[in-house]
């Protein structure tokens, strides 16, 4: 067979058996063997001297058996060549020939590396597309993913030395100077790195003001925050919380980290998928539902580290009040002037309260006494020569 006559050389074909070849080459390869007898005969060529290397072994050699024997007889000696047979020649020369294949092989392998485009180099060799698994479902702490197979569960990470708490606070306080405490709990706010996160002001009538205000405050401040706050009035009442999330912040952990590997994996699917336009289309939804399961989880987690980080605290600010005496600054002749006024506003409304009430009842009246005008008129005729 000479080499240079076919598109496939015997290194490439080499390359193709052991599954080296890159995923567009190893397809042209393997269209050209379909057809190829004598590819075909160099490629089982190959197979034999592999499973005979494979299978070939060293036999040990009995040395004093061999010193303990004596020839009976001297036979003739026979020339190297005899001795050694037929097979024995096959089978070196088959030596010598993968000798001299594999380096070539893998200097163009070499430089066919070198010359691989960023997509080629990304994608997985061709072993990984012919014994991929089938797809399966997994649980664990990410759930079911689609029932598309990922990787093994990532182990969670190990939990850190010091316990993660979540703390709160809730203060109720009273004050005589409404002003000044506020001010004083804006001033220990900012000198402890803490924010309002909200705040209302609330001044009912005959009543004294109240401040409600929802305060974040460093967890490594939030005593000190709460020392110095009870000293700009009288506390009515304090509550103090704290909850342990050590457990929850691993377990967020461990599940991005399962959702971001079935989230490669899915893409390396869908990038090595080639197939009918529904399974493609399949792939991308279970992409794009992971991805919003990651992004999910990535604000659980930005949350719980916010929580951990800033202790809350509820402050209840109430004013002492105190009521004021107030006189009456009208005179007397404005308050005859405004009781004329209501005077004269009730008999207005009185008439047209009337006007309104026979223009809603009058026809409805009159009927009626049209109806019983001649019947009581007939009786008061009858009635009255009675009566003379």
């Amino acid at each position: 067979m000479q080499v240079s006559a076919h598109p496939v050389s015997q290194e490439e074909l080499m390359a193709h058996l052991d599954g080296e070849l890159p995923l567009e080459r190893a397809g042209t390869v393997a269209a050209h063997l379909e057809h190829c007898r004598d590819c075909q005969a160099l490629a089982a060529d190959f197979e034999s001297v592999s499973r005979h290397l494979l299978e070939w072994q060293v036999e040990g050699s009995n040395i004093d058996a061999v010193r303990d024997t004596e020839p009976v007889s001297q036979p003739a000696r026979r020339s190297f060549f005899q001795g050694i047979g037929p097979w024995a020649l096959a089978f070196a020369a088959a030596v010598i020939l993968v000798a001299i294949a594999i380096p070539n092989r893998k200097s163009v392998m070499y430089d066919r590396m070198s010359n691989r485009s960023p997509m080629v180099e990304n994608m997985p060799p061709p072993s990984m597309l012919q014994e991929a698994p089938a797809p399966k479902a997994f649980t664990g702490t990410a759930g079911v993913i689609g029932g598309v197979a990922g990787a093994v569960p990532t182990p969670p990470p190990a939990s850190p030395g010091n316990p993660l708490i979540i703390r709160t606070a809730e203060l109720t306080m009273s004050t005589a100077e409404f002003e000044r405490t506020r001010n004083e709990i804006e001033q220990i706010l900012g000198a402890n790195h803490g924010y309002i996160a909200r705040l209302a002001v609330t001044s009912p009538q005959d009543q004294g003001r109240t401040l409600d205000a929802s305060l974040r405050v460093p967890a490594s401040h939030l005593d000190a925050f709460l020392a110095q706050i009870k000293k700009v009035g009288r506390v009515q009442s304090e509550s103090q919380g704290a909850e342990e999330v050590t457990q929850r912040v691993v377990d967020t952990e461990a599940r991005l980290a399962n959702l971001r590997t079935t989230e490669q994996r899915l893409t390396e699917i869908l990038r090595q998928r080639t197939g009918k336009l529904a399974d493609v289309l399949a792939v991308e939804e279970q992409i794009d539902s992971v991805r919003g399961q990651i992004e999910t989880t990535e604000a659980e987690q930005k949350s719980l580290a916010q929580q951990i980080e800033l202790g809350s605290v509820q402050l209840r600010v109430v004013e002492e009040y105190k009521a004021q005496l107030q006189r009456e600054d009208s005179s007397v002749s404005t308050k005859l002037r405004n009781a004329a006024v209501r005077g004269y506003r009730t008999v207005v409304d009185s008439a047209i309260s009337l006007l309104l009430f026979l223009l809603s009842t009058g026809p409805i009246l009159a009927i009626i006494a049209a109806i019983l005008f001649f019947p009581g008129r007939a009786l008061w005729r009858k009635s009255r020569p009675a009566k003379a």
